[in-house]
C-alpha cells in the first residue's frame, strides 16, 4: 500500500504502523509505500488432497503455500544512488550500499533484499536509490524462510513507490521472472508469496 501516515492510521495494521512509525524515526520522513508479504512454507505431499487425477500421472510433490503471517518492508526513493537500509529486527546492524556498480559488503539481514534492488535497478527500477526498513514478524526459531519473503516484499514496496513516480509498473508475474532468472533462492517459495493464497491446499501454488 502506499503510504504517507501509516504510523498515525489507527484503523492500520499495528506491526505496518510500528514500521511505519521506524522509518520515520530512522530517516526523518515518512515511507512512500510499505507492503508485506507472506512467509511461504513446502508441503508434504500427504498433505494435500490429491483430487481427481489421471491414473498414469506423476504423484506432486512440489506443493508450496502462503503462511497467516508477514514480512514487511517500507521504501522511499532517493537521487544519489545509494540504498540505506535498517530492519526493526537488527537495529544495529543499518548500512548504505550503492545500487549500481560494484557490490558492498551488507549486513546479513540485508544480504538477501540487497542482492533483488540490485537486480532491479540493472533492470531500470529504482536506479535512483532508495532508503529501505523491514521488518520480520517471525522469530527465527519458527523455522520459515524469510529471505524469500523478505526479498519479495522489498521489491514489491520499491516498484509501487517508483511507480507512482511514473516508472512503469512491474507485474508480479514480471517480478517472479526477474527474481527467478537473476537472484539465488527458491523460486517455488517465491511465487507462493507473490501469488499464493493463506489457506492450504486450496492456496497452494506450483
Amino acid at each position: 500500500m502506499r503510504t504517507v501516515d501509516l504510523a498515525r492510521r489507527a484503523t492500520a495494521d499495528p506491526l505496518l504502523r510500528l514500521l511505519a512509525h521506524g522509518f520515520a524515526t530512522t530517516y526523518g520522513r515518512p515511507p512512500g509505500a510499505v507492503w508485506r508479504a507472506p512467509y511461504a512454507f513446502r508441503l508434504a505431499a500427504s498433505a494435500v488432497d490429491p483430487g481427481p487425477s489421471p491414473a498414469a500421472a506423476a504423484p506432486r510433490t512440489d506443493w508450496v503455500a502462503a503462511a497467516n503471517w508477514y514480512v514487511a518492508a517500507a521504501v522511499s526513493p532517493r537521487a544519489d544512488g545509494l540504498l540505506r537500509c535498517g530492519s526493526l529486527n537488527h537495529p544495529a546492524e543499518s548500512a548504505e550500499l550503492p545500487l549500481t556498480g560494484p557490490a558492498a559488503p551488507a549486513p546479513g539481514w540485508a544480504a538477501r533484499p540487497y542482492a533483488v534492488l540490485r537486480v532491479l535497478a540493472a533492470a531500470g527500477f529504482g536506479r535512483g536509490g532508495a532508503d529501505l526498513h523491514v521488518n520480520a514478524t517471525l522469530p527465527d526459531a519458527v523455522g520459515l524462510p524469510v529471505a524469500e519473503p523478505l526479498e519479495c516484499a522489498a521489491a514489491l514496496a520499491l516498484a509501487d513507490v517508483h511507480a507512482a513516480r511514473g516508472a512503469r509498473p512491474l507485474s508480479r508475474a514480471e517480478l517472479a521472472d526477474l527474481l527467478g532468472a537473476a537472484v539465488p533462492g527458491d523460486h517455488g517459495l517465491r511465487r507462493a508469496v507473490l501469488f499464493g493464497r493463506r489457506d492450504p491446499p486450496a492456496g497452494c501454488a506450483p
